[in-house]
């Protein structure tokens, strides 16, 4: 109740906000061309922007108190108009979309893979979600919902039908009309249902047409309004021109390698080494489109190959026989979404929840102590890269981490539950406390008591935070391929045997 009744807003809210006034006051044909407010332009894929049409035109106006949500204004007046019936209006349609489509998801989801209900309660309470959504302030259970269903059709414990499998290509062709984030899981849908349904051609050659007819009925609708803007559109949905981090460094590889990037800067005052500007400051986390200091800049396309080259481990195994057997898709999932999580260009530390959660239906649906372990070292980093979301303070510190030590203990007992034996380790305490621990120590009581005024150290927090998190990061991104490495690659019983005694 203490979070959920924070005052602090995101930019996030004032986006949302705008959303509701351009798809109130403008045609269709306008909402990706207009720059009223210029820092919250329309940049999600248009059945996003028709949902937020379909609030701000069928719910809004039974809420009369609410309507400064619909000013369409700059973002200097917008930031200062929001009411607080616009914001219990707003965090409303938050709780009303995870109530009506998450929940009931989650149920579904467990229900199709016929895994024990003791996992719904994990699954259902995400302090993820809660931070994201109802604090932060977003969208993504819905959003998720669609994914969980459709991952969950493709996982059944035997092959699924040809109409579950299309049911499932028609929930992702339409989640990515959602959010495009999503995206990074195309090479693996596009593998997984042409080797398990259309193969081998042109004996499947009428399943194949099917699946391109539903897939393409869900993709290409939502965007016939916007064909005159369609340009525009794609630019809002791709702005290339961000940068290779977010300003938030989302515990990746390239959160690492900026660092290396600020770490030799410094030593460029003492070293001989070529410079090229300072790229936003040394303690800057911004990283504009010019690129880096000292190291190579990244490109999008390099970072789209580096992605392509290391899912191809994943996709091979998905790839043939191997993909027809029970739960491959969920054994393959999650190692692909943490893959472009990792890789990927601009990525926000939010997506961590994709693989984060498609990681809980595997350890649902196969709870071997690999499963589990590697779902719970998951959340735990995950989860922990996104409390700078919510900024320091008295009260809400030791709020937000106590939820989070509840819902990890909660996940613990679930999965030792299942597996009938403990899943963590010796290890993984001790990183916890002589390295987690002290990091975060810094970062929300020593940083603002000691230097929270100084000028030059405000990014310090942060970067210590996602630094190390990106370094754990990397350790579960390989425990991932391990997992396919020995559900799909070793496969069978001998596998299955090796998972459950590591």
């Amino acid at each position: 109740l203490l979070l959920l009744s924070f005052p602090y807003r995101s930019t996030d809210f004032d986006v949302h906000r705008n959303w509701l006034a351009l798809t109130r006051h403008l045609p269709a044909k306008r909402w990706y061309l207009d720059e009223t407010d210029e820092d919250n332009t329309l940049d999600y894929p248009p059945s996003f922007a028709f949902a937020e049409a379909l609030l701000s035109n069928g719910l809004l106006p039974l809420f009369p108190a609410a309507e400064s949500c619909s000013a369409l204004v700059s973002t200097a007046v917008g930031a200062r108009i929001a009411t607080p019936a616009c914001v219990l209006f707003q965090r409303g349609s938050v709780v009303l979309s995870a109530s009506l489509l998450y929940f009931p998801a989650c149920l579904l989801s467990l229900r199709l893979l016929r895994a024990p209900s003791s996992f719904l309660l994990p699954l259902t309470s995400s302090f993820g979600l809660l931070l994201l959504d109802h604090v932060h302030f977003q969208y993504n259970a819905p959003l998720l919902s669609l994914l969980l269903l459709s991952a969950s059709l493709l996982s059944p414990p035997s092959p699924p039908p040809r109409s579950r499998a299309l049911l499932a290509a028609f929930l992702y062709a339409l989640l990515l009309t959602l959010k495009h984030l999503y995206l990074v899981l195309a090479p693996l849908y596009f593998l997984h249902l042409l080797s398990s349904l259309c193969l081998p051609l042109p004996r499947r050659l009428p399943d194949l047409l099917l699946l391109s007819a539903v897939t393409l009925a869900a993709l290409v609708p939502p965007f016939v309004p916007f064909r005159s803007c369609l340009p525009e559109l794609l630019g809002r949905l791709f702005p290339f021109e961000r940068g290779l981090t977010h300003a938030y460094w989302a515990p990746n590889v390239w959160a690492l390698y900026t660092f290396l990037d600020r770490a030799l800067l410094k030593l460029s005052r003492f070293l001989p080494l070529p410079t090229r500007g300072t790229a936003g400051g040394g303690t800057s986390g911004l990283i504009s489109a010019s690129g880096l200091a000292v190291v190579p800049d990244v490109s999008g396309g390099a970072c789209a190959l580096l992605i392509l080259l290391f899912l191809s481990f994943p996709l091979a195994a998905i790839w043939g026989p191997r993909g027809r057997r029970p739960r491959a898709f969920l054994l393959a999932a999650p190692a692909c979404a943490m893959t472009c999580f990792m890789l990927g260009y601009h990525v926000h530390e939010k997506a961590a929840m994709t693989h984060v959660l498609l990681l809980a239906l595997l350890a649902a649906a196969e709870p071997t102590r690999r499963h589990c372990g590697a779902w719970l070292r998951a959340s735990a980093v995950g989860h922990l890269g996104l409390m700078p979301l919510v900024p320091p303070g008295i009260v809400y510190t030791p709020v937000k981490y106590a939820l989070f030590l509840a819902h990890l203990l909660l996940c613990l007992h679930v999965s030792e539950t299942a597996v009938r034996g403990p899943v963590l380790s010796r290890r993984d305490l001790l990183v916890a406390l002589l390295l987690l621990l002290p990091v975060f120590l810094f970062a929300e009581v020593l940083h603002p008591l000691l230097l929270g005024g100084r000028e030059g150290a405000e990014f310090l927090p942060l970067m210590a935070v996602s630094v190390t998190l990106g370094g754990l990061n990397l350790a579960v991104w390989a425990e991932l391929h391990l997992v396919v490495y020995e559900g799909l690659w070793l496969g069978g019983e001998g596998g299955k045997q090796r998972a459950k005694g590591t």
